[in-house]
């Protein structure tokens, strides 16, 4: 037989007549396990909680001057050595490339020179001007 609220409620108590006293204390026993069984659930759950909270609520801890400039120093020469290798193996891509036509110019702009220089100077040796004649 149900108790007439509980039509309306997950968990219901059976009211029964119990034989002897013995039956109802293990009725009432295995009630409150269960209870108490969900209530440890409730408990753990809530406890783990709290402790992902408080676990992420830990504020680290200062670093010293000295700690971190080097770990400032380590991380940037580490960059900069990267960036240094890098730099490297550009300019061996890129030499051929802008060495060429820059060496190209110089040696026609000297070749330019020597035929300017060719074409203004006089020519001093004439067949009837020698000396000694």
């Amino acid at each position: 037989m149900r108790h007439p609220t509980c039509a309306t409620r997950k968990r219901c108590v059976n009211f029964r007549i119990y034989a002897t006293a013995n039956d109802l204390q293990m009725a009432i026993y295995h009630y409150f396990c269960s209870l108490l069984m969900h209530k440890i659930r409730i408990i753990i759950a809530f406890l783990a909680v709290l402790a992902v909270l408080q676990g992420c609520n830990k504020t680290p801890k200062p670093i010293s001057r000295e700690a971190l400039i080097h770990q400032m120093d380590s991380i940037t020469n580490a960059r900069i050595n990267e960036l240094y290798q890098q730099a490297q193996v550009d300019l061996e891509r890129r030499i051929p490339i802008e060495v060429k036509p820059k060496a190209d110019s110089i040696v026609n702009a000297r070749l330019a020179l020597k035929q300017k220089a060719a074409a203004t100077q006089p020519n001093t040796k004439q067949p009837g001007n020698a000396p000694g004649q």
